[in-house]
């Protein structure tokens, strides 16, 4: 595993939720749209801007790789 994809496992696992630009700032597009699509980060709303917040399966994840 790549050491950009354990940081940005370490980022979301330690911020735990936030808007989805700033995450997009922090870690990338790409690995953004991974971690969405196989689970790790849920995605949802305000009035004014797309959120997101570490999924359970993520935390395990984490947890299971010592990286937390």
């Amino acid at each position: 595993m790549s050491e950009k994809r354990k940081s940005a496992l370490k980022t979301i696992y330690k911020d735990g939720w936030g808007y989805i630009r700033d995450l997009q700032d922090n870690i990338g597009k790409e690995l953004l749209s991974e971690f969405i699509s196989v689970g790790f980060i849920i995605c949802g709303y305000t009035r004014t801007s797309k959120t997101w917040r570490i999924s359970k399966l993520g935390q395990s994840y984490v947890r299971d790789l010592d990286l937390a």
